[in-house]
This record gives C-alpha cells, structure tokens and sequence, in this order.
C-alpha cells in the first residue's frame, strides 16, 4: 500500500511550468497509470484531499475552477485499488462542495458525514445549515 501526499496529487492534475515539474508530472502519471491498472494499491487521507482540493482552487496557489478541480480528484479515487474507508462520503462531498462555492470542502465532508452515518451536525455556518441534507443539532 501507497500513501499518496497532496504533491503528488497536484504534479498529476497541473501542468508543469519546471523541468523540475515535468519529471513530477511523470512520474505520478505512472504511479496513478499503475493504480488505474490494478498493479499498486494506494491511499491518502481527507485531509490531503482537502489540501488538494485548496491548492488547485485558491488564488493565491493555481487559482482554478471547482468543477476541474472536483472532476481531476473524483477520477483519481476512483479506481478500486484506491482505498479509502470514507471513499463514498469523499466522492459525494466532492459533489456538494463543486456545486456549492460557499461550502468549503472539509464542511462538504462533515455534510456527507452526517448524511450517510445519521449524525446531527452541530455548526454556525449559515450555508451548511441551509444545506436540506444535513439534519442539525439544535443547541
């Protein structure tokens, strides 16, 4: 088993600008290439997605669309030899979080968990509590 950091995500879904960058880009294409054929078994955590997720979509790092960034993180998890025990609510909280701009990624997590696992989410983030999936706790 693999445990892929957050770099490693992002030299596979930006282009390189680096010589430096180009050998990444290649380098994850072959790691993910392996994974998609069932050769390698990988992981990685919610919270390197989470960094994933910001990196590819704040301004201040590469500043792109939540739709690329959600589609490019969905594809690489996909496969079956990409395990993740919360895989279901990661895919379904990428599709919270793309549809929603309000909503940070980690809070599409917490939404999914709470869904999927019949929690109450207790939180002050008004666009969560509109959230008609979520069921709230009342404080």
């Amino acid at each position: 088993m693999i445990f892929l950091d957050a770099n490693v995500f992002i030299s596979h879904l930006v282009a390189p600008a680096t010589p430096q960058d180009v050998a990444m880009a290649a380098a994850s294409a072959h790691l993910f290439g392996q994974i998609e054929l069932g050769q390698v078994e990988a992981t990685t955590s919610e919270t390197t997605l989470a960094e994933v997720a910001f990196i590819l979509t704040d301004k201040k790092h590469y500043g792109g669309p939540r739709a690329a960034a959600a589609l490019g993180i969905r594809n690489l998890l996909v496969p079956k030899t990409f395990r993740l025990d919360t895989k279901r609510i990661v895919l379904r909280a990428l599709t919270l979080w793309e549809s929603n701009p309000g909503i940070s990624f980690p809070d599409s997590i917490a939404a999914e968990y709470s869904e999927l696992r019949g929690y109450q989410l207790a939180t002050f983030d008004n666009r969560l509590r509109r959230e008609p999936t979520v069921t709230l706790h009342r404080f």
